[in-house]
C-alpha cells in the first residue's frame, strides 16, 4: 500500500460510524491510545497490518482509508433538536450517513448523474418552492408520492434506523448530490415523514454555506409548506368555518398533518387568531396534537438507491472493491435491497 495517501478523515469516519471511542478502538486493535490519537491527526501512518485489521473490524477494504478527500456536506448542524442527543449518538449517526452519501457518490459518478436542483438566487423560500415545482414540471395540486418525486429528480433517500427518536432526518450534500437521511424506525407517520424530507430539502436549496442561526429553521418550514401545499391552491380550500370531518378529508387530500393545515391556514389569513387557539386547544384536548388519524395515508418506500445497488452489482466486475466495502458490511447497510444473493457474490 502506498501509506502516503492514506486519509485520516476516513478512519475517524468509520470509527464514529460504530460508536467506537479512540480509547476503544485502540484496545481492540492491541496498540496505544496515542496511537490512535496520531493517526487521526495525521502526524503518524498507521502500518499495513494495521490497516488491515482496522478494515477487518469496521468492514471496508484497505483502500477505502487511501481515498482521496470526500467532503460531505451535513445539514445536522441546522437541525433544532440536534443538542438533545447525545454526541456520540449524535456523531454516530452522522458519520453513518456521511459513509452512506460517499457509496451513492461513487454510484452516481458511475452513471453519470447529479441531482436535478436549480440554485437560490436570492429567491424568498416560498419563491424557491414554487420555482422548484415548476423546475420539475409539478401542477399546483398535492403531490401524490413525494419520495417518488424527489427521486425522479435524483434526490437520494438514505432510509435507516437512527435508534434517535429526537431526529427524524437531515440532509447530506456531495458533489452536486442531494442525499436526505431519514429515521425509518417506525415511529413516524407518514404526513411527518413527507414535511421531514421538505424541510431538509429546502436546507439544501437555500443554506449552503450559511451559519445557521434561528431564522434558517423558518425559512425550511416556509418552503416546506409552500412547496407541499401551494398558495394559490390551497388556499381555497381552508376557508372557515370546517367541519373536523372536512378537515380530515383535507389531510387526505394534501397529505399534510391537520395541524399543518391549521397552522397554514393562519399564516395564510383564512382564520382569525382566536379561531387558530381554539382550533389548536381542542387538538390538544381530544390528543391529536401526538397522534392524529392517518386519513388513509401511508408510508412512502424510497427504491432509487436500492435499486442502483441492484444494477451496480449487475453490471460491475468486483462491484464491492468498487464500492470498498466488505461483504459482511455491504450486506449490514443494504439488507433491504436484498443483500449480495449468490450470483452477485460470484461476481463481486
Amino acid at each position: 500500500m502506498d501509506q502516503n495517501h492514506f486519509n485520516p478523515a476516513l478512519l475517524k469516519l468509520a470509527r464514529e460510524e460504530r460508536g467506537f471511542s479512540q480509547k476503544k478502538l485502540a484496545q481492540e486493535l492491541c496498540i496505544q491510545q496515542s496511537s490512535v490519537c496520531k493517526y487521526e491527526a495525521g502526524v503518524l501512518i498507521p502500518s499495513d497490518d494495521t490497516i488491515r485489521s482496522i478494515s477487518k473490524l469496521f468492514g471496508y477494504q484497505s483502500t477505502f482509508f487511501f481515498q482521496d478527500d470526500l467532503p460531505v456536506y451535513s445539514g445536522l448542524i441546522f437541525h433544532r433538536k440536534r443538542t438533545s442527543l447525545s454526541a456520540k449518538k449524535r456523531m454516530s449517526i452522522e458519520a453513518e450517513a456521511r459513509l452512506r452519501a460517499i457509496d451513492v457518490l461513487h454510484l452516481f459518478k458511475w452513471k453519470g448523474m447529479k441531482s436535478n436542483i436549480i440554485p437560490r438566487e436570492n429567491r424568498k423560500p416560498e419563491e424557491m418552492a414554487q420555482a422548484l415545482r415548476e423546475h420539475w414540471n409539478v401542477n399546483d395540486g398535492p403531490i401524490e408520492n413525494l419520495t417518488k418525486l424527489l427521486e425522479d429528480n435524483k434526490i437520494v433517500i438514505l432510509s435507516f434506523k437512527f435508534d434517535a427518536e429526537e431526529l427524524d432526518g437531515f440532509v447530506l450534500n456531495v458533489d452536486n448530490i442531494v442525499c436526505i437521511a431519514m429515521n425509518n424506525d417506525g415511529g413516524f407517520s407518514p404526513d411527518r415523514q413527507r414535511f421531514t424530507m421538505c424541510h431538509e430539502l429546502a436546507h439544501a436549496l437555500l443554506h449552503q454555506n450559511v451559519f445557521p442561526d434561528k431564522t434558517i429553521e423558518g425559512e425550511a418550514d416556509r418552503f416546506a409548506a409552500e412547496f407541499l401545499a401551494p398558495r394559490k391552491a390551497i388556499e381555497s380550500d381552508l376557508v372557515w368555518p370546517m367541519t373536523f370531518e372536512q378537515l380530515k378529508q383535507l389531510k387526505g387530500k394534501w397529505k399534510i398533518s391537520m395541524a399543518s393545515l391549521i397552522y397554514r391556514a393562519h399564516k395564510l389569513g383564512t382564520i382569525s387568531d382566536a379561531i387558530y387557539r381554539r382550533i389548536m386547544m381542542y387538538m390538544s384536548s381530544h390528543g391529536f396534537r401526538k397522534h392524529e388519524p392517518e386519513c388513509g395515508l401511508v408510508p412512502e418506500t424510497p427504491t432509487l438507491l436500492n435499486n442502483m445497488i441492484q444494477e451496480f452489482l449487475a453490471e460491475t466486475q468486483d462491484a464491492l472493491s468498487e464500492l470498498k466495502l466488505s461483504e459482511w458490511r455491504f450486506n449490514e447497510r443494504y439488507k433491504q435491497s436484498g443483500g449480495l444473493s449468490e450470483m452477485s457474490v460470484g461476481k463481486a
